[in-house]
C-alpha cells in the first residue's frame, strides 16, 4: 500500500484545538517528494452539508453560516461542481434524510476514486445508545457508530468527516459569552462500565478516511478501545471543554468550521496538511490566542483531502450585476480580528488565470459579504471586467480610527450590579457593554469564586459547595480569567470598573494591533525570528511575510522559555526598501512596554539584504524575561518610513530604546496615525473616522510566549 494511500485508509482522527498542541503521528505525515502532489485534482468530488440551528429545546445561530463557509469554499478553493453539493439544514436534516443523502447521493455517485466530504454542525451529546450521537430535526438521533456505518459502506474510502459539534455538556448551553454545542447525555452513566468510570466520554469509533472533530478531553495518545494498528487515533487536549460559536457583530459561525475554512482559503496549492491544521487552530481563538497550534517539524507532507485548486486569498468574487456591473464577494479568508473592522472604501486586487487584473472598492459589507465595483486595471490597454470565480487579495485595509471593546456582563450577575456595571462603563470611552450570550464581546466581566473553607462557613457541608463570591475579574470570552484583574472580596462593581479601566484599555489597544496584522497581505520582504540566547541557545520561533516564498515549514507554537531567560528578535529585510520598526508589547505581568529607536539612528534602519538585532539600547541587544509566569505578547511593526508620530509621545534617549508605558492606547493610536502616513496612495480613501493603510508600505507580525 502506498503511504499516501494508507493517509486514507487508517481512519486518522485529528482533534480541533481551542488552545494546545495535537501529536502528529511520524507513520502519518511524512511523505516522499514523489508522493507529495495534491490528491484529486481532476477526480470527481462530492459533498454533504448538514446544519442545524433550531431545536426544539435550544438554538444555535452559527450552524447555517458553517454551511455556506463550507459550499464556497467547496466551489471556489476546492473545485467541486455546485451540482455535486447536498444541503441540509434545519428541519430537512432529519435521520432518514440524512441517511438517503448519504445513500443515494454519495453511494450511487461515488467510484473508488471519488472524494467525499461530509460535514455537520450541530448539537452533540451521549445518546441514549451511551454512545456520542448527533442531534439532528424532528429530535432525532444518529450516533456515530450508525454514521460510520453508513461511510464505511460507500465505494470509496477518500472520505473526510468534519463534526463541529461535541458530546460533552456541564448542563448550559452558555459558558461564558460562547454558545455550547453540546447537551447533557440522554442517559445515565453506567459507573460499574470499567471505561465509562474512568472517561467521561466513550471511545469514538473508526471512521473511514479522516474524521475532524471540534474538541476532546482525552490525553495525548489515547487510543480508543478496540482500535490499533491502522486505527490508531491522534487526539490533543483543549481549554474548551465543548465545540463552541464564534459572533461577530452580525453573524455566528461554529469555531471549527470558520478556522478550518479561513486556513484554506489562505493557504496556496500544495501546502502541507499539517500546516493548514496548525492555521486552523490559530485561527479557532481570534481573540485570544496565546497557544496557537502544532509543532511543525517535516518539511514536505501530504496535503491530505483539500486539494487546492487556485491561489490562496481572503476570498471570491461570486455574481455580478451585468446591468451595473456591482458584484458581490465573499471574504471568508479575513482572518476575525480584521473582519469586524474592515470598512467600506477598502481595495482589494482581483486574480484571474492571467494574474493580477486590477482592483475592486468594497461598497458596503455585512457580515462575510461585500459589494464590490471594479476601479482600477493594471493593463490600462486591456479592459477587464470582474467575473464570479475571482479571487481577491488585499490591497488597501481601511479601518475604524477608534473602535469599540465590547464587554460582556456574565449571566450570573444580579440585575443591580448589571446597572450599576453598564452607568460606570459609560464613563470610561470606547467601552460598550452587553448581557452575556447576546452578541459578541471581547472580554467578559463577572465574579471571581473561590472555595472557602470548612470551618470558616459551613461546618457540616461539603467543602466543593462551600463557593464564595471574592470579587470581580475579567475573562475571555470562553470564561478563562484574564490575570491579575481578581479584585478583593466586598468590591462595589463601580470601583472594580474603575479598577479595570487600565486593563480595559489595554485590551483595547490590543484589539487594535490585531487589526493591523497583516503577515500574509503584506507586501514588505520581512523575516523575524525571535530567540532565546541563554540559559540555552536555540532559535524559539520565526515569522515572514507571505511576499517570501515558503520553502520549509516553521513553528506556529508560542515558545516556552524559563523565566530569567535572554531573548533576542533579529529582523531580515528581503525586500528593496529601507525599513523602520518598532516592538510594542506586554510582559508576563502584563506591563506594557514600547522598544523604538531615536529618529535618525543607525539602529533603527534595516537596508534591504540585512539581518540586524531588535536592541533595547545600543549596547544591548537583548533583554530579560521577568520572573512571573504567564503569557507574553508583542507586535513587532515594520514600515517603509520613521514612527514620528510615536517618537513624540515618548522621552528621546539615545541610549535607551525601551520605554513603559502607562498609556499603552496612547502610543498605539499614534503607531496607526505613523503608519496611514507611511501610505500617501491610500490617503483619498481616509475619512475623519477611518484610516487608511496600504499593504505595500507595513508589517504587523504579533509574537507570543509562555513564560514558565
Amino acid at each position: 500500500m502506498k503511504r499516501r494511500d494508507f493517509l486514507w485508509r487508517s481512519g486518522q482522527v485529528l482533534t480541533g484545538l481551542g488552545v494546545g498542541q495535537a501529536v502528529l503521528s511520524q507513520t502519518l505525515w511524512p511523505i516522499p517528494a514523489a508522493e507529495a502532489a495534491p490528491i484529486g485534482q481532476n477526480v470527481p468530488k462530492l459533498a454533504l452539508l448538514i446544519g442545524i440551528n433550531q431545536y426544539p429545546d435550544a438554538s444555535l445561530k452559527g450552524c447555517l453560516t458553517d454551511l455556506d463557509l463550507q459550499q464556497k469554499l467547496l466551489i471556489y478553493r476546492l473545485g467541486f461542481a455546485p451540482e455535486n453539493i447536498v444541503t441540509l439544514a434545519d428541519n430537512a436534516a432529519t435521520p432518514d434524510a440524512i441517511a438517503t443523502a448519504i445513500r443515494e447521493h454519495l453511494g450511487q455517485q461515488a467510484t473508488a476514486s471519488t472524494i467525499v466530504i461530509i460535514h455537520f454542525s450541530g448539537l452533540g451529546c451521549i445518546g441514549k445508545t451511551g454512545q456520542p450521537t448527533l442531534l439532528t430535526a424532528n429530535k432525532g438521533e444518529i450516533p456515530l457508530t450508525q454514521l460510520a456505518q453508513w461511510l464505511g459502506a460507500l465505494p470509496t474510502d477518500k472520505i473526510t468527516t468534519i463534526l463541529d459539534t461535541s458530546f460533552q455538556s456541564s448542563g448550559e448551553g452558555v459558558q461564558g459569552n460562547v454558545r455550547l454545542r453540546s447537551r447533557p447525555p440522554l442517559v445515565t452513566a453506567d459507573l460499574s462500565d470499567p471505561h465509562t468510570a474512568s472517561s467521561s466520554l466513550p471511545p469514538l469509533p473508526a471512521f473511514p478516511g479522516l474524521l475532524l472533530t471540534a474538541t476532546t478531553d482525552r490525553p495525548f495518545g489515547a487510543l480508543p478501545s478496540g482500535q490499533s494498528g491502522l486505527g490508531q487515533s491522534v487526539f490533543g487536549q483543549s481549554v474548551l471543554q465543548s465545540a463552541t460559536e464564534l459572533d461577530f457583530a452580525s453573524w455566528s459561525a461554529g469555531r471549527l468550521t470558520y478556522g478550518l475554512t479561513q486556513s484554506l482559503w489562505q493557504a496556496a496549492p500544495g501546502t502541507p496538511f499539517q500546516t493548514i491544521w496548525a492555521m486552523t487552530q490559530a485561527a479557532m481563538q481570534p481573540q485570544f490566542p496565546g497557544l496557537t497550534g502544532n509543532k511543525l517539524k517535516e518539511q514536505a507532507s501530504a496535503t491530505g483531502p483539500f486539494s487546492l485548486t487556485a491561489t490562496g486569498g481572503i476570498g471570491v468574487i461570486t455574481t455580478v450585476n451585468p446591468e451595473t456591473g456591482i458584484g458581490e464577494a465573499w471574504l471568508g479568508g479575513v482572518p476575525a480580528t480584521v473582519l469586524e473592522q474592515l470598512m467600506a472604501r477598502s481595495l482589494l486586487f482581483v486574480q484571474a488565470e492571467a494574474g493580477v487584473i486590477g482592483q475592486v472598492q468594497i461598497l458596503e459589507r455585512v457580515g462575510l459579504r461585500a459589494k464590490v465595483r471594479f476601479v482600477e486595471s493594471t493593463t490600462p490597454d486591456h479592459l477587464w471586467a470582474i467575473a464570479p470565480g475571482q479571487a481577491l487579495q488585499e490591497a488597501i485595509r481601511v479601518l475604524s480610527r477608534q473602535p469599540e471593546l465590547t464587554i460582556a456582563l456574565d449571566q450570573h450577575l444580579t440585575k443591580v450590579e448589571r446597572v450599576d456595571a453598564v452607568s460606570a462603563l459609560s464613563n470610561v470611552p470606547y467601552l460598550t457593554a452587553i448581557n452575556a450570550g447576546e452578541g459578541a464581546a471581547d472580554c467578559l466581566l463577572a465574579k471571581v469564586d473561590e472555595q472557602a473553607t470548612q470551618v470558616a462557613l459551613l461546618p457540616n457541608a461539603p467543602i466543593s459547595e462551600l463557593v464564595v463570591p471574592v470579587g470581580y475579574g475579567l475573562f475571555t470570552p470562553t470564561q478563562a480569567p484574564i490575570p491579575h484583574t481578581q479584585g478583593d472580596r466586598g468590591e462595589a462593581v463601580k470601583v472594580a470598573i474603575k479598577r479595570l479601566s487600565p486593563t480595559l484599555q489595554t485590551l483595547l489597544a490590543k484589539k487594535i494591533l490585531r487589526s493591523t496584522e497583516n503577515i500574509m497581505a503584506s507586501k514588505l520582504g520581512l523575516r523575524a525570528t525571535l530567540d532565546m540566547v541563554s540559559p540555552k541557545a536555540q532559535a524559539l520561533t520565526q515569522q515572514m511575510t507571505g511576499a517570501i516564498p515558503a520553502d520549509t515549514i516553521v513553528s506556529l507554537d508560542s515558545p516556552t522559555v524559563p523565566a530569567g531567560s535572554h531573548l533576542q528578535y533579529h529582523l531580515q529585510n528581503l525586500g528593496s526598501q529601507i525599513l523602520y520598526w518598532l516592538l510594542v508589547g506586554w510582559d508576563s505581568r502584563r506591563n506594557s512596554y514600547l522598544i523604538l529607536p531615536t529618529l535618525n539612528s543607525a539602529f533603527g534602519e534595516i537596508v534591504p539584504g540585512l539581518t540586524q538585532p531588535l536592541m533595547s539600547s545600543p549596547a544591548n541587544p537583548e533583554w530579560i524575561v521577568r520572573n512571573t509566569t504567564g503569557m507574553a505578547e508583542a507586535f513587532l511593526i515594520a514600515s517603509t518610513t520613521p514612527f514620528a508620530r510615536t517618537q513624540a509621545c515618548v522621552p528621546t534617549d539615545p541610549d535607551n530604546f525601551l520605554h513603559t508605558l502607562d498609556r499603552p492606547l496612547e502610543i498605539v493610536q499614534a503607531i496607526l496615525q505613523d503608519l496611514q502616513a507611511a501610505s500617501p496612495t491610500a490617503q483619498s480613501l481616509s475619512q475623519p473616522e477611518t484610516i487608511a493603510l496600504d499593504h505595500q508600505t507595513w508589517a504587523t507580525l504579533r509574537f507570543t510566549y509562555q513564560v514558565v
